[in-house]
């Protein structure tokens, strides 16, 4: 008995710790440059969660020595490196799962519990995918979308949204999802 609990909160603290690695990965990527965070916070109606976090960014050199903003494959780079993390956090989620559901010594609740977690991790990496495609068919350049459990972040490749975007993008992520919209959050990164 004691044994299937401390495998129960092994298990829970080594997907946290996954996912809460993934997330400040992003995060630190994306605070390095201007952005500001939209959120569904009041009945899904749009907020701003930081509204004057604007950094002042010195000009990048680019060939030929003069200066200038930020070129397209720095950009692509965010969502390409973004997507990257992503998916080697959740190839490291699914070993684990596949470690614990075929570990003869795990009791058959545990085992029962990492098969259905793995599903749930398969389905929402198909869900990611799903609503990327539909952002960028919506006319954004580049999307990523990172689902948690209970709540779900999207990066849409833009300088700003409107809060009818906002709110269509928030509408596509719930009905995907089944997420609340209050727990979506959608940040603008151009």
């Amino acid at each position: 008995m004691v044994s299937v609990f401390v495998e129960k909160k092994v298990l829970l603290l080594g997907v946290l710790l996954i996912f809460l690695a993934g997330f400040l990965f992003c995060q630190a990527r994306s605070s390095s440059q201007s952005h500001f965070a939209v959120s569904q916070r009041e009945k899904g109606k749009p907020s701003l969660t930081s509204p004057v976090e604007v950094q002042v960014a010195r000009p990048r050199e680019v060939s030929g020595g003069q200066p200038g903003g930020s070129s397209q494959p720095d950009r692509q780079e965010f969502f390409v490196e973004c997507r990257f993390a992503r998916d080697r956090i959740r190839s490291q989620q699914i070993e684990l799962y596949q470690e614990v559901a075929s570990n003869p010594a795990s009791s058959a609740e545990v085992r029962d519990r990492a098969q259905r977690e793995l599903m749930k991790l398969t389905e929402n990496m198909g869900k990611e995918t799903e609503l990327e495609k539909l952002i960028v068919a919506r006319g954004f350049k580049d999307a990523v979308v990172l689902i948690q459990p209970k709540s779900a972040t999207v990066i849409v490749q833009t300088r700003s949204l409107s809060p009818s975007e906002v709110n269509k993008i928030t509408d596509l992520v719930a009905r995907t999802t089944e997420i609340d919209s209050e727990n979506i959050t959608i940040i603008p990164k151009p």
